[in-house]
């Protein structure tokens, strides 16, 4: 996921995990996996998912990546 700069720190990219969140409880999704990248780590830490592994490049624009989780309850 990426939010357009102009629409960053104002809650959109918040509301759109939280959004994703809810639909993964309600269909007994387990646990949550992503890249993030490394610049956006803060955002997903705030949002308690854990990074694992090591920091990878995108194939795609060689921009750095960590994977992380949530495990849902």
């Amino acid at each position: 996921m990426a939010v357009a700069s102009e629409f960053q720190r104002n809650g959109v990219g918040k509301l759109i995990v939280k959004t994703l969140l809810k639909k993964c409880h309600e269909f007994a999704v387990e646990k949550v996996e992503l890249s993030a990248s490394i610049t956006a780590l803060k955002f997903y830490k705030k949002l308690n998912f854990v990074p694992f592994g090591e920091v990878f490049a995108s194939k795609k624009t060689g921009a750095l990546h960590q994977k992380m989780c949530l495990e849902l309850k």
